[in-house]
């Protein structure tokens, strides 16, 4: 997961929320700063390896200094998921109340593309989850997240995509969507070594966006 941090998000983290945007306090650019960091850093070594310690040095403060804005590493982690998974549930949420057709249906994973754009890292974290083995903290918040994304999606296909779909084929297209989606931020040092550009850069966004929305296509009007 190291690799997705030293691709796209070590570039990114932080784009949604400058610290240097004018209308924040001190003490909100401070908060902002924590998850920046905290968002890197969970990606890079996981919620448990991570310590508070290493985020609040990472930021340039002392440990007791965090607890004013975090009072716990899963309360700041459970922030982190919230910033940038927060956006896509919002996204599918717009989608079904105002105009759930199959065209915006096909456009969706484009668009969620932008949004993670904006908190590479938090992609990682996702994967990590998935492939962790045991219980914790950092897992249950992450997969609570996920069943969410996931059964909003699978209402969503439901709405407006093949009346004729079961739960196991829905799910099975969301899965395909997420994959596509997601898997992206993933190659960030590897596409660098292969291409020499970085995947976030405003030209290869695009270029991601076309081949979703190409795929999706295919995939929901077969």
């Amino acid at each position: 997961m190291k690799e997705a941090a030293e691709g796209a998000g070590a570039k990114r983290a932080g784009t949604a929320t400058s610290a240097s945007e004018p209308s924040l306090t001190k003490g909100e650019r401070t908060a902002q700063r924590i998850l920046d960091v905290a968002e890197q850093l969970f990606a890079e070594k996981g919620f448990e390896a991570t310590t508070l310690r290493e985020i609040a040095a990472r930021v340039g403060i002392r440990e007791p200094g965090l607890y004013n804005h975090f009072t716990s590493k899963q309360v700041l982690y459970r922030s982190v998921l919230e910033r940038g998974l927060q956006p896509l549930a919002d996204a599918i949420d717009e989608l079904m109340d105002r105009d759930a057709s199959p065209r915006k249906l096909i456009e969706l994973p484009a668009h969620l593309t932008d949004l993670l754009a904006l908190h590479p890292n938090v992609v990682a974290l996702m994967h990590r989850s998935l492939l962790s083995g045991g219980q914790t903290p950092g897992r249950d918040l992450m997969d609570d997240w996920l069943e969410r994304l996931f059964l909003k999606g699978a209402a969503l296909l439901e709405q407006v995509g093949d009346g004729g779909a079961d739960l196991q084929e829905r799910a099975l297209q969301m899965i395909a969507m997420f994959n596509l989606t997601t898997s992206y931020f993933l190659t960030g040092r590897i596409y660098t070594r292969i291409a020499g550009d970085d995947i976030v850069s405003e030209e290869n966004l695009a270029r991601q966006k076309r081949l979703v929305t190409q795929v999706c296509r295919g995939l929901l009007t077969r």
